[in-house]
């Protein structure tokens, strides 16, 4: 695939650009997979659980039509 983006004549670039991909794969750190990205931040799905959420859509469909309205 690095002749498709350098050329098959650049090859002191390929094996340059090679050398650097192995040296990235060597010192990967596989621990880092396993570990959770958000450890101090968890959401907090219960925040949007509103009782009144009926009222709130009613609000919210009168105000979009108001709107809809105002435009014509």
């Amino acid at each position: 695939m690095l002749t498709h983006i350098y050329g098959a004549n650049n090859t002191d670039k390929i094996i340059t650009d090679f050398s650097a991909l192995q040296l990235k794969w060597t010192y990967f750190d596989y621990s880092r997979i396993n570990n959770q990205y958000y450890k101090k931040c968890k959401p907090e799905l219960s925040m949007v659980n509103h009782h009144d959420w009926d009222k709130r859509k009613k609000l919210f469909d009168y105000t979009l039509m108001i709107v809809t309205l105002n435009l014509d």
